[in-house]
Formats: structure tokens, C-alpha cells, sequence
């Protein structure tokens, strides 16, 4: 049984698309495998992230689940 864990791509990611990833730092509708179960994901750079969470105080919280932060989101 395979312990590795994938990250698995949307079938529909041309060169195209990707351009529009890396310049917006974030790839959404992606999964992750693991021993044949899939967990959607998002895979975005810290950059980004800081941004979404800047308007954060006690009353609005930020949450994102199941995001993956890496350095850079390049193809």
C-alpha cells in the first residue's frame, strides 16, 4: 500500500491556466491522495494568504481548510 501522499492536478490545467496560477499565487481544486483517499486542497503561497487574512480581528476570523502553503506556485 502506497504512504505517500499526491497531489492530484484538475484534468484541465492547459499552459493557459497555469500562467493564471502562478500569477495569482494559488491553485484551487486540487486533491491530496493518500492510500487511495482523496482530500480536496488548495495549494497557495504565503503571500497570498497574508493577504486574504488581513482584514482578521475577534469578530471575523480567518479559516481556510485543507490549504497547503509552499514558497511558490509556479508550473
Amino acid at each position: 500500500m502506497n504512504r505517500r501522499w499526491t497531489l492530484v492536478l484538475p484534468e484541465n490545467l492547459d499552459d493557459f491556466a497555469w500562467a493564471d496560477v502562478a500569477d495569482r499565487g494559488v491553485l484551487l481544486h486540487v486533491a491530496l491522495d493518500h492510500a487511495g483517499r482523496r482530500f480536496p486542497a488548495i495549494v497557495d503561497d504565503p503571500y497570498l494568504i497574508v493577504q486574504d487574512a488581513d482584514p482578521v480581528n475577534e469578530s471575523a476570523p480567518f479559516y481556510e481548510p485543507n490549504v497547503v502553503l509552499v514558497p511558490e506556485v509556479t508550473w
